[in-house]
């Protein structure tokens, strides 16, 4: 599959005689970039954020229904500064002083919403594929080949999830079998999955560990704040849902059958070492797939394109439709998370969006295409007519072919693109995370800056004023969307941690109010002041900024 897959890109290192060791990365300060037969280069000076988990003071983050707060070390995590250049770009220097990684701490705390959701979901990002850079990963990699990136840094990922947070999971979590974990194995070919019915609990998940059956939890984010923080910030920066799944693996097992899936995979490895082997997909069809793939048989998927050992603190990307199979290796058990996206988020998945409007609105604005078919259109159109030899019918066959292609080329003139585009953000609304609110910021929410009860007694807030700043929470909590003449903003701020566990979220604006939504988007990531809304009247701004402000989409710049 050459014309797709492009060979694999391998990140390791090398040791200071300056021979090269199996892959493994001997130290972070040496790490260069081996795209194959391509020469070395260096990367200068570069740091990376780590994910949103915390800031420079010990902090407990917000609590959602159904999770637990817990309290992140300032010392969580560490910036590194590697000695390399890549593709001879100029020096990247990306810092975030409000993000925590393996090892570091920040010397200034700055307010979580003074930046752009966006912006804090791509210095994430940067850390994760860490020393890529960013433009380069996405022109060269992203959808198109396999990436490697070894470190000999088991801590790089450690601030995210334990084998022993896993089990207190277990323990303080109404975990269910099947809905939440799966228990399987992989022998002889042969993918078992053995789920019993009820709660996971430890004795039955570990016992079943120690018969050799890997762990797979579906949706961790539900239940582990720092997952939770991870997925909801790259939201914000592929614009799409984001989620995770982990797996923990016995030494020397397989738990899943080769087989490929429908999301680009960021394989972070925890704690321990898995073999990984990847394969390019098979026909034209499986490239970059809307669907995963059924289990498949290794006589069937060739040979390994890249065949590699993953250690703690190592990441492999693959795209879609990339045929993988791992094994935990004999002398340790395999522990990894795996964060996925771009499931059925395509152009081809928009254009199912807009050709079926832009088709309804050819039909009522454009007679051409209410004009009736020929009347013997049946007896020159069909499988049964397509190998015809009639001169005559393949000439009417030509005419009504031609038709069509007029038409269509027609039919875009009609597309109402904006709409489809938001018929997409409205899909990205229904499966995404709630915001992971920091305590600075709930502090200038509606959820900590409200009214509150003290002894019986409702004691109230101060209200919102002409002259208070407010934004929105993040970039793509909202979403404005005109629907049969009715304006609705849909929202996430009310999403379950479970996937789609609820419907979707709105509620309905006038055309004024749309105008005043519109200029706040317009405006983040900065502050409006209420007064600036374009709206006639004093009340009609407070009016919509209230609604904004008591369905927890807003903030405040300072506590009321």
């Amino acid at each position: 599959m050459d014309s797709f897959y492009r060979k694999p890109l391998k990140i390791s290192s090398e040791k200071k005689s300056g021979k090269k060791d199996d892959g493994r990365a001997i130290n972070p300060s040496t790490a260069t970039i081996h795209p194959l037969n391509v020469k070395k280069e260096r990367v200068d000076s570069i740091s990376i954020p780590g994910p949103f988990i915390g800031s420079d003071t010990e902090s407990t983050h917000s609590s959602t229904p159904g999770r637990k707060t817990s309290k992140v070390s300032k010392n969580n995590g560490c910036v590194k500064k590697v000695k390399k250049s890549l593709n001879n770009k100029r020096n990247l220097k990306t810092k975030s002083k409000n993000a925590l990684q393996p090892g570091s701490s920040t010397k200034k705390k700055l307010k979580v919403s003074e930046k752009s959701s966006i912006e804090e979901g791509r210095e994430t990002f940067a850390w994760i594929i860490h020393p890529v850079p960013i433009d380069d990963y996405f022109s060269t990699t992203w959808e198109k080949r396999p990436l490697h990136i070894c470190r000999e840094d088991p801590s790089y990922y450690k601030a995210l999830i334990t084998t022993a947070k896993l089990d207190a999971i277990l323990r303080e979590h109404n975990v269910e079998f099947t809905k939440n974990l799966d228990i399987t194995s992989y022998q002889n070919e042969q993918r078992e999955t053995h789920n019993p019915d009820g709660r996971a609990l430890p004795a039955q998940v570990w016992e079943a560990y120690n018969e050799g059956c890997s762990i797979r939890m579906l949706n961790p984010q539900a239940f582990n704040e720092h997952v939770f923080a991870l997925c909801a910030v790259l939201q914000e920066f592929f614009g799409c849902m984001v989620g995770a799944n982990l797996y923990l693996t016995p030494p020397g097992t397989q738990g899943f059958a080769p087989h490929y899936d429908d999301i680009e995979a960021f394989v972070i490895q925890l704690e321990g070492k898995k073999h990984w082997r990847l394969y390019s997909p098979r026909e034209p069809n499986e490239e970059l797939p809307r669907f995963s793939s059924e289990n498949l048989l290794e006589k069937d998927i060739g040979k390994p394109i890249m065949d590699v050992v993953l250690e703690a603190g190592d990441l492999l990307y693959f795209p879609r439709g990339t045929i993988h199979q791992a094994n935990a290796l004999p002398d340790s058990h395999s522990f990894h998370i795996t964060v996925s996206c771009y499931q059925k988020n395509s152009w081809g998945d928009f254009l199912l969006k807009l050709i079926p409007a832009a088709l309804e609105a050819a039909l009522e604005e454009d007679v051409e295409f209410r004009r009736g078919l020929p009347q013997d259109y049946l007896q020159y159109m069909g499988v049964a007519h397509c190998e015809n030899d009639s001169v005559i019918i393949n000439r009417k066959r030509t005419e009504f072919i031609s038709k069509l292609k007029s038409l269509t080329q027609k039919l875009f003139s009609h597309a109402p693109v904006d709409a489809a585009a938001d018929q997409m953000g409205k899909d990205f609304i229904r499966d995404a995370l709630p915001p992971d609110l920091k305590d600075d910021e709930q502090m200038r929410t509606s959820i900590e800056n409200s009214h509150h009860m003290e002894n019986g007694v409702v004691v109230p807030s101060n209200d919102l004023t002409l002259d208070t700043k407010i934004k929105f929470l993040r970039g793509n909590i909202i979403r404005l969307v005109s629907e049969e003449d009715i304006v609705r903003v849909y929202h996430c701020a009310e999403n379950s941690l479970e996937y789609q566990k609820e419907g979707l979220k709105f509620f309905e604006v006038t055309p004024e109010e749309a105008g005043g939504i519109e200029a706040l988007l317009h405006k983040y990531p900065d502050y409006m002041a209420i007064d600036d809304l374009p709206m006639d009247t004093d009340a009609e701004k407070l009016q919509l900024a209230n609604i904004l402000w008591r369905k927890g989409l807003t903030l405040t710049e300072t506590p009321l």
